[in-house]
């Protein structure tokens, strides 16, 4: 590039006027100092920490689900049978009314009467699977009905299964009241499942009709959520346990603020 002329007035005499040539590599140089790029950033590379040994993540785990209600049904609880059979159940019920296609309650739907009776031998069925629990027998209260609840109440079959049949266990909070109810908790917070006398059971399976018509036309209902209703039968034992599936969650209006 052609060199430039600068052109400047002295301070000493008016009217001076001195000019100079800048050189072309005194202009490279300077530019080349405008133009030069920072230099990279230095990173440091990060050691990761050591894993953490696994009896110290087994006793967090104990103290994290120490802070829990209930207790874990594993095997040897006293409820471990029961809770097995309460799993077994559940998704038979469950994931047979949801391969069904969905139609509209009949009268006949809600009639009390109106039960199935399933078999679960240890050796399995045509129907039912293989298990390691005793012979039982899985009574399930107007089926059709509580689908259609399910639904009302936004309950994802596949998400209710995996809940309460899914490899995590169940937990047991027995009841401070008389009644001496047992309640089964999933992990997860979100249902339970709580043992009722045969008498409460009527009580409810003869409002059912009442309670659906409720739930329909307010589905923001603040009353219990029920999602089943059931019976087991085990071989060879006395006691009769009924069930009923509820949820443990609130209603969002009880949260929310009042306008």
């Amino acid at each position: 590039p052609a060199p430039r002329i600068c052109i400047w007035e002295c301070d000493g005499e008016a009217g001076d006027i001195t000019c100079d040539i800048v050189a072309a590599p005194f202009r490279r140089s300077c530019s080349a100092r405008m133009t030069m790029q920072p230099p990279a950033p230095f990173f440091r590379t990060m050691t990761p920490p050591p894993p953490r040994p696994q009896r110290v993540l087994e006793e967090e785990e104990e103290q994290q689900e120490a802070r829990r209600p209930g207790k874990a049904i594993r095997k040897g609880h006293r409820s471990y049978g029961l809770m097995l059979n309460l799993q077994l159940g559940i998704s038979y019920s469950v994931g047979k009314s949801s391969a069904l296609p969905f139609k509209k309650l009949l009268a006949s739907d809600f009639d009390p009467r109106e039960k199935v009776w399933t078999r679960f031998p240890p050796e399995g069925s045509k129907l039912t699977p293989p298990h390691h629990s005793i012979d039982f027998r899985w009574k399930d209260y107007c089926p059709a009905v509580f689908r259609h609840l399910r639904k009302l109440f936004g309950v994802d079959p596949a998400d209710y299964m995996l809940a309460i049949c899914g490899n995590d266990t169940l937990r047991e909070l027995a009841s401070p009241g008389k009644s001496g109810s047992c309640f089964f908790i999933t992990q997860d917070d979100r249902f339970m499942i709580k043992t009722v006398k045969k008498a409460e059971v009527k009580v409810l399976i003869r409002m059912l009709r009442s309670y659906y018509e409720h739930v329909r036309l307010h589905k923001s209902t603040l009353l219990t959520r029920f999602y089943g209703t059931h019976c087991i039968k085990q071989v060879g034992c006395p006691k009769v346990p009924h069930m009923v599936g509820l949820s443990t969650k609130r209603s969002e209006r009880l949260t929310k603020p009042l306008l």
